[in-house]
């Protein structure tokens, strides 16, 4: 099994940073904006810093779940390939059976 080098763990971990900061900074800087347009105080900044939060949180999920999906796609199939194995091996040692009583039943034949 292949190990991550630090270089892939520093750019994982950079692109997380970027990808929450993103959607927050934005969010920030429109409630802000939307502030001073219309002079409210400071509550657009709170409403839209608190969606930028939860859209973070959002891409943050989807990252993880699309790394995670990536790694069980590296073998899809496996868990078939092992049990039609299991199956060609059962039918495998079945005909060696088979064939090995047929050998006992055509010695014996001889034999009488």
């Amino acid at each position: 099994m292949k190990k991550n080098s630090g270089l892939e763990y520093f750019a994982l971990i950079t692109q997380v940073g970027f990808m929450m900061l993103t959607p927050i900074i934005l969010c920030l800087l429109l409630g802000l904006w939307l502030d001073k347009k219309f002079e409210t105080g400071g509550i657009f900044a709170i409403v839209f810093l608190v969606l930028g939060m939860l859209a973070a949180f959002r891409v943050i999920l989807r990252l993880d779940k699309f790394r995670f999906a990536k790694n069980r796609k590296a073998d899809p199939d496996a868990k078939l390939r092992a049990k039609m194995e299991a199956v060609l091996k059962e039918r495998k040692d079945a005909d060696t059976r088979a064939k090995e009583q047929a050998a006992r039943s055509a010695d014996e034949v001889e034999e009488w």
